[in-house]
């Protein structure tokens, strides 16, 4: 039986255009020095949902930010 090397899952974010427009935002608000809340409250007060359509967290917020190349991170 043969195996494959590559096992799914889950998909980077920011594939969508909503993704895209949400990541930029992270960045902004991080690069004029929001911490992780602040640009959890941010999105969520503006009814962005993550893709599984639950609210954002600091700690979520934080994960898609480090995931970026580092050109596009502060």
């Amino acid at each position: 039986m043969t195996r494959s090397l590559s096992t799914p899952g889950p998909r980077p974010y920011g594939r969508t255009a909503a993704e895209r427009r949400c990541i930029r935002r992270i960045l902004g608000l991080r690069a004029r020095g929001d911490t992780w809340q602040e640009i959890a409250d941010a999105l969520n007060q503006s009814d962005e949902k993550q893709r599984n359509g639950k609210a954002w967290t600091s700690s979520r917020v934080a994960g898609v930010h480090a995931a970026q190349p580092a050109e596009g991170r502060s």
